[in-house]
């Protein structure tokens, strides 16, 4: 189309100087050609200065006394990232589909990136699972990680044992680990690390993959400690977790389920999500809502903020 204006252009300006006796004899192009082209904009390079502000605005993060929780869309998987004002902590790493594509690469990193994050502090790795694995190898190619905490060995790189105990604070907010215990047994998966991260009255409770049997383990240890605003269902939403009387227990406002669009296990399944509703929580899917971000703190946002909903173009339609 470019070269085609051109062309015609060209014929135009060759018909109107050759009845003027413009033409220069040496080839066709006609010496006052530059005259008759629009004159450009004065001071064009002032332009660059409205562009600064893409330049020099800093990346969004919590304020003073904030906290920020997102639950990121890596299809069916798990990764979520804390964040206070200058720490930052990444739970699991989502999956790997093949060598050359992982949740780490296109979803885990791009989010760290965008919000000026190039340090991890802690790395919470619930179990060995590759739907919670598979990032990682990306995430220490691309962003500096300090300490490790797992379950076990994880691809032989060094980590530090996730035990039931363990506790930490960043500022105001106040990390918990509650499962697995120093001498726990059992499936990888019900040997998840559990973390509750805490800031005023607000909490999130972060279970892994754990099943029925640690969630019964759970309730005889922590029972108190495991009431939280917004739970990660356990194990994605499968039937072999979510307990009437773990549901009982945390009692959450939210829900959130992380979980891949018409995954192949089909979770989360559909009597966990009744069991849900019927205590009172809010169930979220990161299939249909994209990342899901909860602000804790003065004046932090409580209400969930959808990714998709804040980014949505006007092509995009509800998924049946």
């Amino acid at each position: 189309m470019g070269l085609f204006t051109v062309s015609i252009g060209t014929r135009l300006c060759h018909l109107g100087a050759s009845r003027s006796g413009a033409l220069d004899r040496r080839g066709g192009v006609y010496r006052r050609f530059d005259r008759l082209a629009p004159r450009g904009i004065p001071a064009r390079w002032l332009g660059l200065v409205w562009l600064l502000p893409l330049l020099v605005t800093p990346p969004p993060r919590p304020k003073e006394g904030e906290l920020w929780f997102t639950l990121l869309d890596v299809g069916q998987g798990l990764s979520a990232v804390v964040q206070t004002r200058d720490r930052t902590l990444v739970y699991d790493t989502g999956p790997r589909f093949n060598e050359r594509f992982d949740a780490g690469r296109a979803v885990l990193v791009p989010y760290l990136r965008q919000h000026g994050i190039g340090h991890v502090d802690t790395l919470v790795i619930s179990h060995g699972d590759s739907d919670h694995t598979g990032g990682l190898g990306s995430l220490l190619a691309e962003v500096s990680v300090g300490r490790i905490l797992a379950n076990g060995p994880i691809g032989g790189r060094r980590v530090s044992v996730c035990r039931d105990g363990q506790r930490w604070r960043w500022g105001d907010a106040n990390f918990s680990v509650l499962h697995p215990a120093l001498d726990a047994k059992g499936s990888d998966n019900n040997r998840s690390c559990i973390l509750k991260v805490s800031l005023g009255d607000r909490s999130v409770l972060l279970p892994g993959d754990i099943e029925a049997e640690a969630e019964h383990e759970l309730l005889k240890q922590h029972r108190r400690s495991l009431n939280a605003d917004i739970l990660v269902a356990p194990h994605h939403g499968s039937k072999t977790s979510s307990t009437a009387s773990f549901i009982d227990a945390v009692a959450p406002d939210y829900v959130l389920f992380a979980a891949g669009y018409r995954n192949r296990y089909r979770f989360p399944a559909a009597a966990v999500l009744r069991a849900y509703r019927a205590g009172g929580a809010i169930p979220l899917l990161s299939a249909e809502e994209g990342a899901i971000r909860f602000g804790f703190g003065p004046g932090a946002r409580y209400a969930p903020e959808f990714y998709r909903k804040e980014t949505r173009q006007f092509w995009r339609t509800d998924a049946p």
